[in-house]
C-alpha cells in the first residue's frame, strides 16, 4: 500500500513482498503488477486468504453439511424401520405365546 502512494514520487521504486496478505482488489493489484514482486511459500495460507476464498470455503462446508444431514436422515429412517419391524415381530411372538397359553 505504501508503494502505491510512493510510486509517483519515486518512479523507479520496486517492492519485494514476502508472504503478504491479499489487500487489494483485482483492479488495484493489476495496477501494481509492474512494480511489486510477491514471494510466498507454497504452503502459506496468508497470501491465498481472501474474501473470495472464504466465500468458496463457506459454500463447500455448507455443501458437505447438507450431504451429512441428508445421510443422517436416511440412516435415522432406516433405523426406525428396523425398530418398527422388530417391535411388530415381538408383538406377534407375544400374541402367539398368549394364544398358546390360552389354549392350554
Amino acid at each position: 500500500l505504501a508503494a502505491k502512494r510512493l510510486r509517483p514520487l519515486y518512479p523507479e521504486l520496486h517492492v519485494f513482498a514476502f508472504g503478504c496478505p491479499a489487500l487489494l482488489d483485482p483492479v488495484q493489484a493489476e495496477a501494481c503488477e509492474e512494480f511489486v514482486t510477491t514471494l510466498c511459500n507454497g504452503f502459506d495460507i496468508v497470501p491465498r486468504a481472501s474474501f473470495k476464498s472464504a466465500r468458496h470455503l463457506r459454500a463447500h462446508i455448507c455443501q458437505i453439511a447438507a450431504a451429512v444431514a441428508k445421510e443422517a436422515t436416511k440412516r435415522q429412517s432406516q433405523a426406525a424401520s428396523v425398530v418398527g419391524r422388530e417391535s411388530r415381530k415381538g408383538a406377534s411372538v407375544l400374541s402367539s405365546a398368549s394364544a398358546q397359553a390360552g389354549a392350554v
